[in-house]
């Protein structure tokens, strides 16, 4: 029988109303119909011939047949879901309608798969098809697409939308579970794709198709976000604008009604309830992250100042479930984060500065209670940090920084009203009376951990390191440290801190001492000690250790000859050194002899100074010692005033209890002199009162000029090194990178960085560029 285009497409339609009408048909019937498109696709038509195509036939007519033939079951299929007026009830028809569908269009890809295989994909392939030629399936969900999402009558994802509403509004009657369904239809509809990627797509739709791996979130390629490309158009992306309307409308229903603690409770649940609905109804893989960072938006981002509000509650009440419920909504939006974190800088720095206003007024000047205050408010909000914001490393940075604040700024340091950091003063000093004997600061090693946290948080380190290597000299010099190795564990912690550098003078002082014990052992062997007074030498070097010759002395003979023979021994084991002796610093043992009774006393060099004049006579005028000693005013004064207080020297009753003297006011050895104790430290008395005398201001400013130096230096260094390393390098830029090099031992002033850019413009190691006047170039 001679084939007809007519009569095998009638023959041919029959069979395929069969099948979308999802009647019975037996294996011959199916297989007859394969054998109709086999026949379409190999028959001899002349007027359709295309010698491109297999068998020249008519595969093109069965094609755009089969097209029209789809066209036309899914419109007339659809209309009942576009009569529908209730949302649910479309959902239901719709979900129903598709999956008979989606049933249908597999079992027609199957019995076209002849078409498919030798008519399609040879199209598809050699680029004739010009994207409208699909294999049966993909045409199937194609036309069904384009019929849905046309229709002018019918909006699918409004109503899919409205039952998410009413979910979350509680309604527990709503069927929601058609959402899942429409979602499942929308990803299938995606596959509008050519037959070269369509091996592909069909294991992504069968998973699509099964709800367990639905929800097992499979990871997109891609293939795989084009083919979900139709789901996030018409569906994902008006979902994710009705929730923000949603959830904006709560939020400021919530903030309203309930306190911070209900609204970020309310936050928690709907973050939670949400992730789940994306996981049952969403494909989650790629919706989740996108719904969570709207309901975000609603509730956090665009509520910032609600939780910068918040916080300041929560860390006055110290909740730490509280505060760690807002720490984990806030780590969700950065923005929102940063606000956080420094509003928790800023309160952490009011603290520390409200603590230390409160201190007693005793207590300011007390290193022990200074420093103890500090440490109470940094434990205090870095358990918080531990405890509520999980160990954040973003908030111990902002801690660091509200620390840094306060410790540098506060009721203390403000008043000094001094160039020196009276922080880093206080902690020198904290450092001090735990490393002296009988200090009774009991572990030590807690004690020097103590401080290295504090010193952490001193913004001019290198004060602290004037003040530090001060106290340090004295401890050595005096013999007043409990324990050696107490101080070079300090100076290990600092060496850690701040660098090699930052220690070098504090290791060289230890240096020095070891050595001078040499030096000392060495002079009492040679030829040149003579002396029968035993006498121990340190050879400090002058660069290392903060210590002043006295201005001007009148050494006693005793002791001139003694230094006499070790300059000379000196000079000769070390040739082209000069020695200047501290006598300010120096310290001695003598026996005095009272009623024949022997006492022994420890004085200072101008003590010992004034008490052997009186081996030569019982009394002397004030004018008369001070001219024969030569001593300045203050420590002249210092040392008859100590002796006067040991009950060693006395004056006339009318001078009693006086700090100041006329010359004539004479001064006469107590010849009764009797003390309880054999031994008796005067050298501590004259410290006492020298401390009274207050020289720490000339000290203070000897300070002040020294650190003046060093930071031009340290300012010069590397503004040097940036110059060497950049060539040429702008005005600005240069006083940054200075700034950013030096700022961890000090904070320097920019007044200080141009003048050292000037300095080293005169000394020719720079210049400004012939071309710009705000760059400089470096001279090789």
């Amino acid at each position: 029988m001679a084939f007809t285009v007519e009569a095998a497409w009638q023959k041919l339609s029959g069979g395929l109303e069969k099948i979308m009408n999802h009647e019975t048909m037996t294996v011959n019937e199916y297989l007859t119909l394969y054998q109709g498109i086999h026949d379409f696709c190999t028959a001899n038509v002349p007027e359709h011939q295309n010698d491109e195509l297999v068998g020249g036939g008519a595969a093109s007519i069965v094609y755009e047949a089969t097209e029209a033939f789809i066209q036309r079951h899914v419109e007339n299929v659809l209309q009942v879901v576009f009569d529908e007026a209730d949302h649910e009830t479309r959902l239901r028809i719709y979900v129903n309608l598709f999956d008979k569908f989606h049933f249908s269009a597999k079992v027609l890809n199957g019995l076209y798969r002849f078409l498919n295989r030798n008519w399609v994909r040879r199209l598809q392939e050699d680029n004739l098809d010009n994207g409208r030629i699909f294999e049966i399936y993909v045409l199937c969900m194609v036309i069904w697409k384009n019929v849905i999402f046309k229709h002018e009558r019918i909006d699918l994802t409004m109503s899919a939308l409205h039952l998410l509403n009413l979910e979350r509004d509680g309604d527990s009657g709503v069927d929601a579970n058609l959402v899942k369904k429409l979602v499942e239809s929308y990803l299938v509809l995606g596959v509008e794709f050519r037959s070269t990627e369509y091996d592909n797509m069909f294991p992504l739709v069968s998973a699509l198709e099964n709800s367990d791996q639905f929800d097992e979130e499979p990871p997109l390629s891609g293939f795989q976000l084009r083919l979900v490309r139709t789901y996030e158009r018409y569906f994902e992306t008006p979902m994710l604008a009705n929730t923000l309307e949603y959830y904006r409308q709560e939020s400021a229903e919530v903030s309203a009604d309930l306190d911070g603690i209900g609204y970020m409770k309310r936050v928690d649940e709907r973050l939670n309830e949400e992730n789940s609905r994306s996981k049952r109804f969403f494909f989650d893989a790629l919706t989740n992250e996108r719904l969570q960072k709207t309901v975000e938006k609603a509730f956090i981002e665009e509520k910032a100042e609600l939780f910068q509000r918040e916080l300041r509650n929560l860390l006055i009440a110290e909740e730490p479930s509280d505060l760690s419920r807002m720490y984990k909504l806030c780590t969700r939006v950065d923005a929102v984060s940063d606000k956080v974190k420094k509003g928790f800088r800023d309160f952490v720095a009011e603290q520390g500065q409200e603590a230390i206003k409160n201190m007693p007024s005793t207590s300011k000047a007390d290193p022990q209670a200074y420093v103890s205050t500090i440490l109470e408010v940094y434990k205090k909000y870095r358990d918080m940090v531990k405890v509520a914001f999980n160990e954040s490393y973003g908030f111990y940075l902002h801690l660091d920084e509200g620390c840094i604040t306060f410790v540098n700024k506060n009721a203390v340091t403000e008043s000094s009203r001094g160039a020196l950091n009276k922080s880093a003063e206080l902690l020198s000093k904290f450092v001090d009376q735990a490393m002296r004997k009988g200090g009774g600061c009991g572990d030590i090693e807690e004690v020097l951990d103590q401080a290295i946290t504090v010193f952490l948080y001193i913004a001019d380190k290198d004060t602290f390191q004037k003040y530090y290597n001060r106290l340090l000299s004295r401890r050595l010099l005096l013999e007043l440290s409990v324990n050696d190795d107490y101080e070079k564990m300090m100076i290990t912690r600092l060496k850690s801190a701040c660098g090699h550098e930052y220690v070098q003078k504090s290791l060289k002082m230890f240096m020095d001492i070891d050595t001078s014990k040499l030096i000392t052992h060495y002079f009492a062997n040679s030829g040149y000690s003579t002396s029968t007074v035993s006498t121990s030498f340190q050879v400090l070097s002058s660069s290392c250790w903060p210590l002043n010759p006295l201005k001007s002395f009148e050494v006693p003979p005793v002791i001139q000859d003694i230094v006499s023979s070790f300059t000379s021994y000196y000079a000769e084991q070390h040739q082209g050194r000069k020695l200047t002796y501290l006598y300010g610093n120096s310290r001695g043992e003598v026996t005095a002899l009272f009623n024949k009774k022997k006492f022994s006393l420890q004085v200072t060099t101008t003590q010992l100074a004034v008490l052997l004049k009186y081996n030569d006579a019982d009394s002397f005028s004030f004018g008369q010692l001070r001219a024969e000693l030569q001593l300045e005013d203050h420590i002249f004064t210092a040392t008859v005033v100590s002796l006067l207080n040991a009950d060693l020297l006395r004056v006339p009753e009318e001078s009693r209890g006086k700090t100041s003297f006329d010359d004539g006011t004479a001064f006469s050895l107590n010849l009764k002199f009797a003390p309880r104790r054999i031994k008796i430290d005067l050298a501590k008395l004259q410290n006492q009162i020298a401390a009274k005398v207050d020289t720490s201001k000339a000290e203070d400013r000897e300070m002040v000029k020294s650190l003046e130096e060093d930071r031009k230096y340290l300012i010069q260094a590397a503004i040097v090194r940036i110059m060497k390393m950049r060539r040429r390098i702008l005005h600005t830029a240069l006083i940054t990178e200075t700034v950013e090099q030096v700022s961890s031992r000090f904070q320097p002033k920019i007044g200080m960085i141009k003048q050292c850019i000037d300095i080293l413009m005169e000394k020719e190691y720079m210049k400004r560029a012939n071309d710009d006047k705000n760059t400089y170039e470096y001279i090789a």
